[in-house]
């Protein structure tokens, strides 16, 4: 019976599953590229196995499924990556909002926070 596991579409994630062609006729693992809404439903009715989501859906999930953190493969981002950019105006003087173009996306509600950290702003998403 084969594993099935839902991937979110993005370009982190695809690196993450760079090799996945190679070994999943191996493990019998049948992936679904999705977005992390729909891998949160997926597992929510109980349709997956496993997904790899961001800490705010899991933590959007916790009430709704009983879930578990599976020690594995992780994406850790050290230094300039382009993995996240934020682009600023030429005569900024304050953000009032911060968008992205994945919809609740996790780097975007992070940057959101740095900014009210570092800059003691408050944009919203």
């Amino acid at each position: 019976m084969k594993i099935k596991i839902a991937v979110p579409k993005t370009e982190l994630t695809d690196k993450l599953i760079a090799n996945l062609d190679k070994v999943k006729s191996r493990f019998d693992v049948e992936v679904f590229r999705v977005p992390e809404k729909k891998a949160l439903e997926l597992l929510i009715g109980d349709s997956i196995a496993a997904a790899a989501v961001s800490p705010i859906t899991y933590a959007q999930a916790a009430d709704k499924v009983d879930l578990r953190i599976v020690p594995g493969p992780a994406i850790a981002l050290i230094g300039y990556t382009r993995a996240a950019s934020i682009f600023f105006n030429k005569d900024l003087k304050d953000i009032k909002t911060v968008a992205s173009n994945f919809e609740d996306a996790f780097l975007a509600r992070v940057g959101a926070a740095l900014l009210g950290e570092k800059f003691d702003m408050d944009p919203a998403l």
